[in-house]
């Protein structure tokens, strides 16, 4: 249109437009940083829910480990309560033995 060259010429020049253009710039920049801090946030959260995945694999790993460990300090310790209870037995044996060698010789 034959008009159109003149319009903007014109939509320029009022101070209305101009202000409306410049408010209209400022909230496109503010949202450009409103989307990069969410797109921020996005990744961070990300990294949250990465970590906190590595942190239950670390703790059933641990919970593993350590009911192997439990198991295994309670058969030493059974080991340790066969041992002690054998010597005694031992112990028990040659008393006995000794006892009856001496009330029949």
């Amino acid at each position: 249109t034959p008009d159109a060259p003149h319009t903007s010429a014109r939509a320029v020049k009022d101070p209305k437009i101009k202000q409306v253009q410049t408010q209209v710039s400022k909230v496109i920049g503010v949202m450009k940083d409103n989307i990069s801090k969410v797109m921020q946030r996005g990744e961070k959260l990300d990294d949250l829910e990465e970590k906190s995945g590595e942190l239950a694999d670390s703790a059933t790993r641990f919970r593993h480990s350590s009911r192997r460990l439990q198991q295994k300090l309670w058969w030493q310790q059974c080991k340790w309560k066969f041992i002690i209870a054998a010597i005694i037995a031992i112990i028990i044996i040659i008393i006995i033995a000794v006892i009856i060698k001496i009330s029949r010789g």
